[in-house]
């Protein structure tokens, strides 16, 4: 057999997004954890009492056996445990994959994270996994990964609101990399004039403070999302350390300040 070709980097992201879809989806309707109210964990549950506690002493040869298996359905009806029979196989051979033919790119590629490593330090943030395919690898198998190489969930950094002005509310996470931004009216958001300049200060992934612009509509009100451009191209944010609004007058609400996902799901 000749040399294996390296996975494109295109065609990776495909496949590790399509994994991540099947975690976002068991999480929604298997549950996370054995006490979640899922459909799936609820009826195996179920299954699970009705076999352990129904059934009379004579019988309680039969009934451990069949607890047993029981256990072993209600427990596959946890996210984690159905993504890792699911998944497993997949990484290993994605995993083998990139042992094998690595060295077709460059010597430093010998599993995912020192793909995306190498990708995303060769093209910035061109080959970030998503938070869910993240969570499989890290938290699911136990995979060491590289700090940086995932984009990270939906996160609110900051807000300002009309009574208390600006507050600061997280950073992006150390294993994740830094995210473009947005703002966001999701309170009622009163008071506005006119237009209203917005200027969102927070530092880069250099480490230097960056200013990111953007104008709220004439009349803003919930769920108007405002585009936050950082002044020099290209530069993201990990962290807000400060929201000025111009004097057009918030005089209600909250505008907040949240990271934007570099990719969606896909959704077949």
């Amino acid at each position: 057999m000749g040399i294996q070709v390296l996975l494109p980097k295109t065609d990776f992201l495909v496949l590790v997004d399509k994994v991540a879809a099947v975690r976002a989806l068991a999480d929604t309707y298997i549950g996370t954890s054995a006490g979640e109210a899922s459909t799936m964990a609820i009826l195996a549950k179920g299954l699970r009492n009705a076999i352990l506690t129904d059934l009379d002493d004579w019988s309680q040869v039969v009934d451990s056996a069949m607890g047993q298996q029981a256990q072993l359905t209600f427990d596959a009806c946890v996210s984690d445990a159905f993504i890792q029979d699911v998944a497993q196989n997949f990484i290993n051979a994605m995993e083998g994959h990139m042992s094998k033919a690595g060295s077709t790119v460059s010597s430093s590629i010998t599993s995912i994270s020192t793909y995306c490593v190498y990708y995303n330090n060769d093209t910035g943030y061109s080959c970030l996994m998503s938070p869910e395919f993240y969570d499989i690898l890290v938290n699911v198998l136990g995979k060491t990964i590289t700090d940086e190489q995932a984009f990270c969930i939906v996160t609110t950094l900051a807000e300002h609101v009309d009574a208390t002005g600006f507050a600061d509310i997280a950073a992006v996470g150390s294993a994740y990399a830094e995210m473009d931004i947005e703002g966001y009216v999701s309170v009622a958001f009163e008071g506005m004039t006119g237009t209203g300049a917005v200027t969102v200060t927070g530092d880069d992934q250099t480490g230097a403070s960056m200013d990111w612009t953007g104008t709220l509509p004439e009349n803003a009100a919930g769920t108007t999302v405002v585009t936050l451009t950082p002044d020099t191209p290209g530069r993201r944010c990990r962290d807000v350390t400060a929201i000025t609004i111009a004097d057009q007058g918030q005089s209600a609400g909250t505008l907040q300040v949240r990271t934007v996902r570099d990719r969606a799901l896909p959704t077949s």
